[in-house]
């Protein structure tokens, strides 16, 4: 009986561990790009880009976090004119998470880096 008890316990602790992890990296790309937007200065670094590309890799990352991470990569002192109609959608998708409406709606008001009311809403992102 102790050993069944046990075993439970431990299966129970994996699966928390487990479901865990996948919850903290479900935001985990919403702060990588925030904290990029916050450093800011017209165009992500190379390091940069490299952290955003795995976001777009990231089969736990939403199709609206992808392509909010695809527009950062694409940046250049003001969002490309590709992403501008993904981004609408997604500031405008009432469905969405309010984090991914607040990051499309800053890149389409970005011009070389974020105002200072934007940048208040990035640091809410990044803690």
């Amino acid at each position: 009986m102790d050993n069944k008890l046990t075993l439970t316990a431990l299966l129970l602790l994996a699966i928390t561990l487990m479901l865990g992890s996948q919850i903290a990296s479900a935001g985990s790309g919403t702060q990588v790009i925030a904290k990029v937007l916050m450093d800011l200065n017209h165009h992500p670094s190379d390091a940069e880009k490299q952290q955003l590309t795995q976001i777009t890799n990231d089969s736990a990352a939403s199709e609206r976090e992808k392509a909010i991470a695809n527009a950062v990569i694409n940046l250049n002192h003001t969002v490309d004119a590709g992403d501008k109609t993904k981004l609408r959608a997604i500031a405008s998708d009432a469905s969405a998470p309010n984090h991914e409406r607040e990051l499309a709606g800053i890149l389409l008001t970005l011009n070389h880096k974020p105002s200072t009311d934007d940048k208040e809403k990035l640091k809410k992102m990044i803690q």
